[in-house]
């Protein structure tokens, strides 16, 4: 199949409210790329604002270990009619393992290793959307992808930002990860992920996510009131503190920033990165930009510059 004379699928990678295809580029640089579409039959408004507002938000982010997205647009060519008429974004194609699948059990010795090094820059990650004010909301094994970079070096890429790009919504997130106050519908911040962070690894640590039931009613409710198990005895204390800490129920008693988490990690897995990515846009901030704007464009206003004074770092 053969999306707008230029995109040949190979294979589907992966589908749910929509379909993700691995692809080939075959005008220009016959390089691999994902593609993500919303089937003609599944559209309406909201699924395309939803598909636009991911592309846009993974478009505007500026870091090495989160997905790029490169080009939006509408199926017009296709050899399979369906898809005619259906909407897509291009990213980068991540030749990687998810976290379940890169790691054999039990975890140890240079596989621990590899683990702390994920986690470092799983840190970091967080950190940099979540001072962006974006949450993730759905943190799970299988949107942290891991691409090896030679020997003993790994790269993690996070993927699928499909719930943070959502406007409006109740719960939301996967039910083996959920925090507990999306579960009651409380206001929720950036440790809600921390939450679906520590479930996540703890899933792969352990082989089982913390809490399981197949009555999704009584998973939410373990996920409320049922306190995690200890690690196995193999791992080390500070990776049992970690993870625990992080499966708190109440947020305030969680980590309160993903870096946090690397003061406990050993010395060689703290290393703090001496880069700091800028987004390509401004967040959060859109009221400021707005009067500043107005200012500007004011005839009546003679000022010919203006100071921006801010706190370091902002």
């Amino acid at each position: 199949m053969i999306i707008n004379s230029r995109y040949q699928i190979k294979k589907l990678l992966g589908s749910g409210r929509s379909q993700v295809f691995l692809a080939e580029d075959i005008c220009s640089s016959g390089g691999l790329y994902a593609i993500k579409v919303i089937p003609s039959e599944n559209l309406n408004k909201e699924e395309i604002a939803s598909l636009r507002n991911e592309f846009n938000l993974l478009n505007s982010l500026n870091h090495p270990n989160i997905v790029k997205a490169y080009e939006f647009g509408t199926i017009t060519d296709c050899d399979e009619e369906n898809f005619v008429g259906s909407y897509f974004y291009i990213s980068e194609f991540i030749n990687g393992k998810n976290l379940l699948e890169f790691f054999e059990l039990p975890i140890q010795h240079r596989q621990l290793d590899f683990f702390l090094q994920i986690l470092n820059q799983i840190s970091f990650t967080l950190y940099y959307i979540h001072q962006l004010n974006l949450i993730h909301y759905d943190l799970r094994p299988e949107n942290i992808l891991i691409e090896k970079v030679g020997g003993t070096n790994l790269n993690i890429k996070l993927i699928d930002f499909g719930f943070s790009a959502l406007k409006n919504f109740y719960v939301c997130g996967t039910p083996l990860y959920i925090s507990p106050e999306l579960i009651s519908g409380k206001e929720v911040d950036h440790r809600t992920d921390l939450y679906s962070l520590g479930a996540t690894l703890y899933h792969t640590l352990t082989g089982r996510p913390p809490f399981f039931s197949e009555n999704e009613i009584e998973l939410l409710k373990k996920h409320l009131e049922k306190k995690p198990l200890d690690l196995p005895e193999h791992y080390p204390p500070f990776l049992n503190k970690i993870i625990l800490k992080l499966l708190e129920k109440k947020p305030e008693d969680r980590f309160q920033n993903s870096l946090e988490i690397l003061d406990l990690l050993p010395s060689e897995f703290k290393k703090i990165k001496n880069v700091w990515y800028i987004p390509r846009v401004h967040f959060a901030r859109e009221e400021e930009l707005k009067k500043l704007k107005e200012f500007s464009e004011d005839e009546n206003n003679k000022t010919s510059s203006i100071i921006i004074v801010s706190e370091e770092g902002m």
